[in-house]
């Protein structure tokens, strides 16, 4: 999906409790990693006001992004600054951890 208008928070349960993990805006696709991943989607996505998603089916993206180079290397960076703030958020996690 890509979000149109609105907001839509993206929470996952982590250690029995419900975590906001981001919040994603107009333009910003949702679900792509399970696309990619050919597997279930990770988190649970909650409408935080007033939504439209735009549908994009698997085979399209994947049509777009081989003959886009442009979309290929924004999902990719998209993907990586995902990965730096999980790998932030990891690391918070650990601080406080060894805090206590």
């Amino acid at each position: 999906f890509m979000v149109h208008q609105g907001r839509v928070e993206i929470r996952k349960q982590i250690g029995g409790e419900e975590r906001l993990l981001g919040t994603l805006a107009k333009g910003e696709l949702l679900g792509h990693i399970a696309l990619f991943r050919n597997a279930p989607r990770s988190a649970s996505a909650i409408a935080a006001d007033a939504v439209t998603l735009m549908v994009i089916p698997a085979n399209r993206l994947e049509t777009l992004v081989r003959a886009n180079p442009a979309l290929a290397v924004a999902l990719i960076r998209d993907l990586a600054a995902m990965m730096l703030r999980a790998e932030d958020r990891l690391r918070e996690v650990e601080d406080r951890q060894a805090k206590q």
